[in-house]
């Protein structure tokens, strides 16, 4: 048979129009050709797919049904260079694609090679099979795509998305490395999930640039805080992105704490920044939001492989309650620095405070922190009775969502489970 692909664009359009001349016309190939196509698709069926009439060709019962399904393949391939596209936030990277053999001329190679082209980071491997064997290659887990027929025809085949990209950017199999001390959620999330999904974390201390250095190779994603959650440890941001740069890992940060008053990310080199829109960005504790920001074609992959998944749609009232807090923002943050560091240097003059953590107070702040939030940290001495002293305080609530009008504290015990991490 000739080359399938070739055939089936040649056919789709001459069913659309009923005419080969007015079919060559549109594809700007000969009227000769694309009849010849037919004609040995045709004979290689053993019957006609057009009726050859006066006015034109009409599509036979067979061509009924090949065209329905030529519409349904068309559909598939289009879905199938989607989802390779989503790759072009990471750029680089291997994809095995099975692809059966009456497909593995023509277009559907061109469209491969083409990507190949615009994104060398990528390797695409192509395997060539039968339509049953391509199908047990997927369901087994031999191979990340596959361009079939009628793949839904198999109760054994699940078909959903042909590149399954956990949460946008990893994959059973990927390594991401951490910083230790993360937000509580963020360190669950890893934990819980992402190991369970086969995604393998890796924990360092993200002062210790040797260190970063050593554990990124092969790894998918390089995980910042800065400062990190309880122990306030501000980081080289920038030489941490370089790092991740140089060894092709995405970079993302939690800048909840710095908000993009005090620290933008993106400039230092961060590919994508997070923020916990509850917070700060709120400024009123009356939301619950999430932001991600950063380079556009990440963004994009992000709402192609997660938004439409997980429900990670904000309200129109909710975007409007952040609309409301990021007019006065600014102001917001120079108040919360200055009664932050206030209170911070009261506490470090306490003779029952053994350690205070506030990177004010630690040294100079690294290149692109520019000021600092009211959240910090402090120790106490063994004599101090801890749920006695928050029973005690007047002004400050126990509560864990900072970043609203209100004072609050929280026992930070958790430190303890992340510090074997």
């Amino acid at each position: 048979m000739p080359a399938f692909s070739r055939f089936l664009r040649y056919f789709m359009v001459v069913g659309r129009l009923g005419s080969i001349r007015r079919a060559a016309e549109e594809l700007n190939v000969s009227a000769s050709a694309i009849d010849r196509q037919i004609l040995n698709v045709e004979a290689d069926l053993g019957m006609p797919l057009f009726e050859r009439l006066p006015t034109g060709l009409r599509l036979t019962a067979a061509g009924e049904v090949l065209m329905a399904a030529g519409g349904r393949w068309q559909k598939n391939l289009a879905d199938v260079r989607a989802q390779i596209e989503d790759l072009r936030g990471l750029k680089r990277g291997h994809v095995d694609i099975a692809v059966i053999d009456a497909l593995a001329k023509g277009h559907v190679p061109a469209v491969l090679h083409s990507l190949q082209e615009r994104y060398p980071g990528i390797s695409i491997g192509i395997k060539v099979h039968g339509n049953d064997i391509v199908r047990r290659m997927v369901a087994d887990g031999e191979v990340d795509l596959a361009i079939m027929f009628e793949p839904q025809s198999y109760r054994d085949l699940t078909v959903r998305a042909f590149v399954d990209v956990v949460l946008g950017f990893v994959v059973p199999g990927d390594r991401v490395v951490a910083v230790r001390h993360l937000y509580p959620d963020a360190s669950r999330f890893f934990e819980k999930l992402l190991r369970r999904l086969g995604v393998r974390i890796d924990y360092v201390d993200g002062r210790d640039l040797a260190a970063v250095d050593a554990a990124l190779p092969r790894a998918r994603v390089l995980y910042l805080e800065s400062p990190t959650s309880w122990t306030m440890q501000a980081l080289d941001v920038r030489a941490l992105a370089a790092l991740a740069q140089r060894h092709g890992a995405l970079s993302l940060i939690d800048n909840s704490w710095a908000t993009p008053i005090f620290q933008q990310p993106v400039t230092l080199g961060v590919d994508l920044v997070i923020h916990s829109a509850s917070k700060y960005i709120g400024g009123h504790s009356d939301t619950v939001a999430g932001v991600v920001a950063g380079r556009g074609d990440l963004v994009a992959t992000i709402r192609r492989t997660i938004c439409p998944y997980l429900g990670a749609k904000l309200a129109p009232f909710e975007a409007w309650l952040l609309l409301r807090g990021l007019r006065t923002l600014p102001t917001r943050m120079l108040a919360h620095e200055a009664a932050g560091l206030e209170l911070a240097r009261r506490l470090a003059a306490h003779p029952r405070v053994t350690a205070l953590h506030h990177p004010a107070l630690s040294g100079p702040l690294p290149d692109g922190l520019i000021g600092t939030s009211s959240l910090f940290s402090f120790e106490v001495d063994a004599a101090v009775d801890i749920p006695a002293f928050c029973d005690a305080l007047e002004f400050f609530k126990l509560g864990v969502s900072w970043g609203g009008h209100e004072s609050l504290a929280i026992p930070a015990l958790i430190t303890r489970v992340q510090a074997a991490g």
